[in-house]
Formats: C-alpha cells, sequence, structure tokens
C-alpha cells in the first residue's frame, strides 16, 4: 500500500474492513475473502484484475505496478 502512499489505517477506513484484519492479510496472517479484496480494491480506486495482478508481480519479486521502480 505504500506503492499507493495509503496506510493499512486509510485502507481499513475506506474499505470498511477492520483494521486488524486488514493488518493480518497484509501480513499473510488471514485469508483475504472476495468481499474483503472487493472492499480494497474499490478503497484504492484500482479494478480488481488490476489488484490481482499486482499482488502477482509483488510475489514475483517484480514492482507490483510495472513502473520499473523495483519492489
Amino acid at each position: 500500500m505504500a506503492y499507493l502512499n495509503l496506510n493499512i489505517t486509510d485502507v481499513s477506513e475506506k474499505s470498511g474492513i477492520p483494521r486488524a484484519t486488514l493488518s493480518r492479510i497484509v501480513n499473510n496472517k488471514r485469508v483475504a475473502h472476495l468481499e474483503n479484496l472487493r472492499g480494497i480494491a474499490q478503497a484504492i480506486n484500482m479494478p480488481m484484475a488490476q489488484l490481482f495482478t499486482a499482488a502477482e508481480r509483488n510475489l514475483e519479486g517484480k514492482d507490483p505496478f510495472g513502473n520499473g521502480n523495483g519492489v
């Protein structure tokens, strides 16, 4: 989320997902349900397909948003 100049509190407030839940999702302590992913995508103003692509790129060690800055 740092790539978007947002923190967990910002996304929590915009998505309605409790901060603790969002923190667990971000830190791989909890699997995100579809409704959580939808809320996150809406909160960061990103289509879900792009959210999945960014997550996959991040897992591959690439810049999640493809702008050449690296991870």
